[in-house]
């Protein structure tokens, strides 16, 4: 009998935990709405069936080794605004359909050799946003190598943090023939160069930088040489001078853009902008924003 009674106590508890996340169905997509429920661990008592997953806002750590097996049938997980600072590497083990995975606002050291291990899995990936991620008590002014991404052949978008010495050499770019679009969030590059980017895909028609904190000292004409099929530039708050902003666009010369989105370039120290008449060619298609 008191067996009895523990298993009907464990039935309610569980039922009633599933019923706290919202499951929304769209046609023969369901998707599991979990945010801002001061979870600490990956709820279980979900339909197996979900193809989505939101935990955003929550107080999750640690993503345990397989935390996610029951969930084959995802292709989206968020993870967004929670205190991930660890996850094991077989983390995302059985998810082999997910195509979006999103983990910004978190703890996580995207530089370790764990990191390469935990996306090892996640074949079919498409959309990675692994941004406001860097952790106070890493060194920024060092050299910094970036995830193995090689393994994803179907990755069309990467957002991702920008230290000030980043290293994508060893990352397997080359392999990347879909990607198209990179976001650069909270940049903390001292200088662009010519040799800053030369290891990213030359696909790439789609380049943001937003919150580039400190000042870019040294801005140098061919950055963004490597992106011979740029269509849209947006740099949003970053330390720039404008005339130096207007230099980046130097090598699509009598090339076409579809947007070109300079908004609050601000300059530690200002200084006078001498606009030639190769760059007033590019200001039809430039929107600046205070």
């Amino acid at each position: 009998m008191p067996t009895l009674v523990y298993l009907i106590i464990s039935l309610i508890n569980f039922n009633t935990f599933a019923h706290k996340c919202r499951i929304v169905r769209h046609g023969d997509q369901t998707t599991a709405y979990c945010t801002r429920l001061k979870l600490n661990d990956v709820p279980t008592g979900l339909p197996l069936s979900i193809s989505g997953l939101d935990l955003s806002y929550n107080q999750i750590s640690i993503i345990k080794n397989n935390a996610f097996e029951s969930f084959s049938n995802l292709t989206t997980l968020t993870m967004d605004f929670n205190n991930i600072d660890t996850i094991d590497g077989y983390a995302f083990q059985g998810l082999k359909k997910l195509r979006w995975l999103s983990m910004k606002h978190n703890h996580l050291n995207i530089c370790s050799t764990i990191f390469d291990i935990v996306l090892k899995t996640l074949l079919r990936l498409q959309h990675l946003d692994i941004r406001y991620n860097i952790n106070k008590t890493l060194d920024i002014s060092k050299p910094m190598v970036y995830p193995y991404f090689g393994n994803h052949s179907f990755l069309t978008d990467l957002y991702m943090d920008i230290v000030q010495n980043p290293v994508f050499n060893l990352s397997g770019f080359e392999k990347l023939s879909n990607i198209n679009t990179i976001k650069f969030a909270k940049c903390y590059l001292k200088q662009m160069s010519n040799v800053t980017l030369i290891d990213l895909p030359s696909t790439i028609t789609s380049i943001y930088f937003h919150d580039c904190f400190g000042s870019i000292s040294i801005v140098e004409a061919d950055f963004l040489k490597p992106f011979q099929l740029l269509q849209k530039l947006n740099m949003d708050r970053v330390a720039l001078q404008l005339g130096d902003a207007l230099q980046l666009l130097y090598p699509f010369k009598n090339k076409r853009m579809t947007s070109i989105i300079f908004k609050d370039i601000r300059p530690q120290v200002q200084k006078p902008v001498f606009i030639s008449r190769i760059m007033i060619n590019y200001l039809t298609h430039i929107c600046v924003k205070p």
